[in-house]
């Protein structure tokens, strides 16, 4: 394994300089190249039964937050309170972005739900590094139920947990310690506060207060040998012992910050660790970025460091004494990122309802030229957490995925309030949530060469061939793949000594009809495919995640209210919607009809298509009508004889897309010109054949449809070790639909209540730029358009607007 803080010793102590300028020169393998963070953005974080949850995703990678390149397959679970995976879902990620939406008609997705995304490749670094949010799912309720579920949650009990951080990791006597505080309730959730720290004499030492999420810091000098009890004022009946301090140490703390300059203390306790040789040393996403060696001639001694030497985000501050051991670490936030703003253009910010609503994307000037991807989401503003949006982009990879743990509401701590600015509040995090949960330091210790789940993009499709009487295995043997869904997708593969196949990386859309074929010359016909179940196993969840995870999304009374009344005037417009009324039931005894058989096909248009008709069902022979219709391909391509058994010809026939390889009928299946729907014919100068049907269609081929599909009984005689099966692949796409209003249209009396207005998972910016529009809906009320993307270099987009919709704008 690789230690980081190894390859951080041997680098400053091959280091000339004082100050390092840059992480160039520092070995960029020091940490594994391959971590990926994930993040995947909803419309919205709030839904009822018979809602859509749409998703957008992006895979980054973890240094740079480019797109990856690579494909892969991307695991979307929904999690309920008890821990139980009730719906799993499989999408594509292609370079890096995936999108996909996931139908919420289960009536067990109700109350909190955990959204869980990761790939397989994430499992290598631990489910920490798998991305979650919290989503609430309810079914539609009235007045009294609403009343009586808000009593519920007023009436709740609070069990507060207290937990004490020392900045620099440890407590030292006779010495003014920093001291980070941390208050949630039993679920997580965050309580504000106040309490004393009490000593044994039932004095009080010092006051503490929670700032921002049950966050909060102070400063405590503790005495030697006294023993401290914490009080809440708020819960008299909680009491928290306090730790005994240190009685000699050296630490590392934060303070006097500037505008331009940070101002870090090497504070200790005693003369020994005094004058001793030390050097501080900052890492940032793994890598070195620079270090200073410094020499303390006091107990409360200082560095100035400008803040244009840190990199964007999250440092790890490290001090080590003269044996290059760490001895204090201490995280900072330095939120001086670069970010894409993107401004959003709107000609007013009210409008009516069922209005058209044009909106114009621009890019920051400076990104201009910069290929960007983003997904919009335009949404009540209800229906977002009721505590502000939860989770962005840009917290997400520079908050969330980067500390293990919980962290509430990542998405408000870059926002300024009036009593706390965003820079305080970083820091309260970076104080209470530990160096010993920044995901680097675990990342630098895995070897990748340890790594036991790797990339999977498509799926992977396996089984064996054997005999079909002695049931011996068979090597060697040919195995053809036909995947049918909107098309036609074919390969082979040889089979290894244990008989054994496998297709990797195949695209499986929804479900789709799979052919195998296989065939071994020295065996005849006489071969039995067996195809083993194709399994996705999710990953594990450790229930105990999901009071760490969950976050209870109030759903405000408004949107209750709102959904209330939709759900009434679509069960007006059709009240017939949801019942089933039955009648009087009669019984014949009809002949089942026979429905049509579609098939897909590889090719656009075919070269030659030839329709028997009525006069060409008395034709005797298939290959006589097949040569009389097109003679200019089969004349140059058939044998004389068409029926001798030791013909050979160059083309390749596919009988209702099942590969023709019959060895008593070599050249053309055994049916009637009467049972043939159609047939098409690729010429050997069609690039279709070479492209999807390997060398063999180099010489053209032959696609036999007949009326209703061959029967099954028609397949085992004539078409041995053949086995057709539907297998599920990735999960249903669909294009979110969004009505548009015209003259004829706009005063339908067909109910509109959409809480998503508009979505689009994948917006491209032309020269900065981009325009959409949408239509409003009935519903009166306030709405959020929300940009989130990232630029092919790595930079986080986002932009926010409000706007109103009321009866009254017309006027």
């Amino acid at each position: 394994m690789r230690n980081p803080l190894t390859v951080l010793f041997l680098y400053l102590i091959l280091a000339q300089s004082l100050l390092a300028q840059n992480s160039q020169s520092f070995d960029t393998n020091a940490s594994p190249q391959g971590f990926q963070k994930l993040y995947v953005q909803t419309d919205r974080e709030i839904y009822f039964l018979g809602d859509t949850i749409w998703l957008s995703a992006y895979l980054l990678n973890g240094k740079t937050h480019a797109p990856v390149k690579n494909d892969q397959n991307l695991y979307i679970d929904l999690i309920d309170s008890t821990g139980v995976i009730v719906k799993s879902e499989i999408f594509p990620v292609y370079k890096g972005f995936g999108e996909g939406n996931i139908p919420i008609v289960d009536t067990v997705l109700t109350g909190n739900i955990i959204f869980r995304a990761y790939t397989n490749y994430l499992r290598n670094f631990g489910d920490d590094c798998f991305f979650y949010k919290s989503l609430n799912s309810e079914r539609t309720k009235n007045s009294f139920e609403i009343e009586a579920q808000l009593q519920t949650e007023t009436n709740r009990d609070m069990n507060p947990l207290v937990r004490f951080f020392p900045e620099g990791g440890i407590l030292l006597e006779h010495t003014p310690n920093v001291i980070g505080v941390k208050i949630t309730g039993k679920n997580g959730e965050s309580i504000h506060t106040n309490g004393v720290v009490l000593n044994k004499d039932k004095k009080t030492v010092a006051h503490f207060e929670t700032n921002y999420k049950g966050l909060g810091r102070f400063d405590f000098y503790p005495n030697s040998g006294e023993e401290y009890t914490v009080v809440l004022n708020a819960f008299p009946k909680v009491k928290v012992q306090f730790w005994e301090a240190e009685k000699e140490g050296i630490k590392l703390q934060l303070y006097n910050n500037t505008e331009d300059l940070l101002h870090v203390g090497i504070l200790s306790d005693s003369k020994n660790y005094q004058r001793q040789k030390y050097t501080l040393a900052c890492m940032n996403r793994g890598e070195v970025i620079f270090y200073k060696k410094v020499r303390p001639t006091q107990n409360d001694f200082s560095v100035k460091i400008e803040k244009d030497k840190f990199g964007a985000g999250i440092n790890r501050l490290v001090l080590l004494n003269e044996d290059l051991n760490p001895v204090s670490e201490r995280l900072y936030f330095n939120g001086d990122i670069e970010t894409n703003i993107i401004n959003i253009e709107l000609p007013d910010s009210v409008f009516s309802n069922r209005r058209l609503a044009d909106f114009h994307l621009v890019s920051d000037k400076k990104f201009l030229t910069d290929s960007a991807r983003l997904s919009i989401a335009v949404v009540d503003e209800n229906s977002l957490n009721a505590f502000g949006e939860s989770q962005t982009l840009l917290s997400q990879l520079y908050l969330d995925a980067e500390l293990i743990g919980r962290i509430e509401s990542p998405a408000d701590y870059f926002n300024d309030d009036a009593e706390i600015s965003a820079e305080k509040k970083l820091d309260l995090l970076m104080l209470t949530h530990g160096w010993s949960n920044y995901i680097w330091n675990k990342i630098a210790d895995l070897d990748e060469e340890e790594f036991t789940y790797p990339v999977t993009a498509g799926f992977t499709i396996g089984g064996y061939v054997s005999n079909l009487w002695n049931k011996k295995r068979l090597a060697d043997s040919e195995v053809i793949l036909m995947v049918q869904n909107d098309s036609i997708f074919s390969s082979w593969e040889t089979t290894d000594a244990e008989g054994r196949f496998v297709f990797q990386h195949i695209n499986l859309a929804d479900s789709a009809a799979v052919t195998l074929q296989a065939r071994k010359s020295s065996e005849s016909e006489n071969t039995r495919v067996t195809l083993e179940p194709l399994t996705t196993i999710s990953a594990a969840f450790n229930p105990n995640k999901f009071k760490q995870y969950s976050e209870r999304n109030k759903i405000p009374l408004e949107l209750y209210r709102q959904n209330y009344y939709a759900s009434l005037a679509e069960k007006a417009f059709e009240p017939e919607k949801d019942v089933i009324m039955i009648e009087e039931v009669e019984v014949r005894a009809n002949a089942p009809e026979q429905e049509e058989v579609k098939f897909s096909q590889i090719y656009s248009e075919p070269d030659i298509m030839i329709k028997p008709k009525e006069g060409d069902f008395m034709a005797n022979y298939l290959g006589d009508f097949l040569l009389e219709k097109a003679p200019a391909f089969f004349g140059n391509n058939m044998p004389m004889s068409l029926l001798g058994a030791s013909a050979k010809f160059s083309f390749i026939v596919y009988l209702d897309g099942i590969l023709w390889t019959n060895e008593f009928n070599p050249i053309l299946p055994p049916i009637s010109v009467s049972s043939i729907d159609r047939v098409d014919i690729i010429d050997t100068h069609n690039p279709t054949g070479m492209a999807l049907l390997g060398a063999r269609g180099s010489a053209g081929a032959v696609f036999i449809y007949t009326k209703h599909g061959a029967q099954d009984e028609v397949r085992e005689k004539y078409l041995k070790g053949v086995i057709k099966q539907k297998i599920k692949g990735f999960s249903k796409y669909r294009q979110f639909y969004s009505p548009a209003y015209t003259a004829e249209n706009r005063n339908s009396e067909r109910p509109d209540y959409r809480t998503t207005l508009y979505w689009d998972p994948s917006v491209n910016l032309n020269n900065g730029a981009a325009n959409i529009s949408f239509f409003t809906s009935d519903d009166i009320a306030r709405y959020k358009v929300l940009v989130e993307g990232i630029t092919t270099s790595g930079t986080v987009c986002f932009g926010e607007m409000n706007f109103e919709v009321t009866p009254e704008a017309d006027n």
